[in-house]
């Protein structure tokens, strides 16, 4: 008998291949997501998480085309943990393992659970028993339950409770990664995308080609310099850099990423689509190559991406197709480098409803946090709590600028950061003297200006609006 899982006759089984033939896609391209026990633990979440749809309200519901909750529904999260053969795994995992398991599958989506209590569980596990009975346990790499089906015992899964980010750190940490990469699997399996792209060493292929390469056109003998070659090796640990401006920290950032999965951070929307278009267009030379490897992420990211795909002279169906099929890869953070603002990343911080896919993701990831003195107090605030965060999952971050308060470094070290920071500033000789400045106590005038301007920019600054009008009229 087949089950659907999907409105558009996509069965149980089918969709439950299709979460299995993610996993393998994440776990072959970031083996150092989680532990071995963990992708045993996350490879039976895929498993089990959509079992509980087999109860007949839900199929009514999908086969009559109803869409949202039904008032009397219980989500069939909670009901699929009634199928995990919990006695028989625990020989092989730890009830705090089991646990996390447990509370993966039943909250897999954010539900109301204050309509139901204890008793609804039970009478709704009770009816699951036959359509369970029909269905084809094979079909998903399982055994059918060798009992009669039951809640689970309160020490895996207690109904309408969560698990405590304080009380339950390792269960609570172990579950935010199981639900969090459980979540993002599910959502490439409904949406038919890709759930992560693989770098395989692309990108630092690319910065050999086109950022050193185009140096050494002008200079053969041009190489990384002292900067760039620390971030380099130092890909391994959190890092804190202050570089001068031009030293070509962007590529350095970049030679920290490797061949990881990273996310470029900056403060303000023009810089980061500036990054993005030099990335984009002087690194990767082809725009199917960038689309593969670097997306754009922030509030009016639809403007910029269309903007581009409509360049193309034969935009039609089939571009639209890839573009809306890019913005959906790039929103679901499946490219190997995104481009972004700090809100779309770091509100971690504040552990909304359905944080988790972002928080699991960073745990096996690497941040670049660039320019990090224009943030605002607050911002600085959920920053460092956001790295701490980070860190504690197991992801890197790497801080660069050219202006760093020392206070910002007592406040990493009293927030327990633990990272790696060079002697001194990295300075360019060359660009030992950026400015040369000169005190008139006097009144500029038109003249003295005009006899100082050699074909360069002049900024004039005046104390009012008249004086700069009066003296405009005079240069022009």
């Amino acid at each position: 008998m087949e089950f659907l899982a999907k409105s558009n006759g996509e069965t149980i089984s089918e969709h439950t291949q299709n979460l299995l033939t993610q996993l393998e896609i994440l776990k072959a391209l970031y083996p150092q997501a989680l532990t071995k026990t963990e992708w045993q633990l996350l490879q039976l979440a895929c498993k089990y998480h959509d079992l509980g749809k087999m109860n007949d309200k839900f199929q009514d519901k999908i086969k009559n085309h109803k869409r949202g909750m039904e008032d009397d529904e219980l989500p069939h999260g909670v009901l699929s943990t009634a199928l995990i053969p919990f006695k028989e795994l625990k020989d092989s995992y730890s009830i705090d393992d089991l646990k996390a398991l447990a509370y993966a599958v039943a909250l897999h989506h954010e539900r109301d659970f204050s309509k139901f209590d204890r008793d609804d569980y039970k009478g709704e596990v009770k009816s699951l028993a036959e359509p369970a009975g029909n269905f084809d346990f094979a079909s998903v790499g399982l055994q059918p339950p060798q009992k009669h089906l039951e809640i689970p015992s309160g020490k895996y899964f207690d109904f309408g409770t969560v698990l405590s980010a304080t009380k339950d750190i390792a269960i609570y940490q172990e579950y935010v990664k199981l639900k969090g990469l459980l979540n993002r699997i599910d959502f490439a399996a409904s949406g038919y995308y890709q759930v992560e792209f693989p770098d395989s060493g692309y990108l630092q292929a690319k910065l050999e080609q086109n950022a050193l390469g185009k140096w050494r056109k002008n200079n053969p003998r041009a190489d990384w310099n002292e900067m760039q070659t620390w971030m380099g090796n130092h890909g391994e640990d959190n890092i804190v850099i202050i570089a001068q401006t031009g030293m070509g920290k962007t590529e350095g950032g970049l030679r920290w990423l490797a061949n990881d999965k990273g996310f470029f951070t900056l403060p303000l929307k023009s810089a980061i689509n500036s990054i993005y278009a030099r990335i984009k267009n002087k690194i990767f030379s082809e725009a199917t190559e960038a689309k593969q490897h670097v997306g754009i992420l922030h509030s009016d990211m639809l403007q910029i991406l269309l903007g581009e795909f409509e360049k193309d002279d034969d935009f039609d169906s089939t571009n639209l197709m890839d573009f809306k099929s890019y913005l959906n890869e790039t929103r679901s953070w499946s490219l190997p480098l995104t481009i972004t603002t700090l809100d779309q990343v770091f509100n971690i911080v504040y552990r909304y409803r359905g944080y988790e896919p972002k928080l699991a993701t960073l745990g096996y990831s690497k941040v670049i946090i660039d320019e990090v003195q224009m943030y605002s107090p607050d911002l600085l605030a959920y920053l460092i709590y956001g790295l701490k965060m980070i860190q504690d999952y197991g992801g890197k971050f790497a801080v660069m600028t050219a202006t760093l308060a020392p206070f910002i470094i007592d406040l990493f070290k009293e927030q327990g950061l633990q990272f790696t920071m060079p002697a001194q500033p990295f300075l360019l000789p060359e660009l030992s003297q950026r400015h040369s400045v000169k005190v008139l106590h006097r009144q500029l005038n038109a003249d003295e200006i005009v006899a100082a301007f050699h074909d360069n920019k002049v900024l004039i600054i005046c104390n009012t609006v008249n004086k700069a009008m009066s003296l405009y009229d005079e240069l022009v």
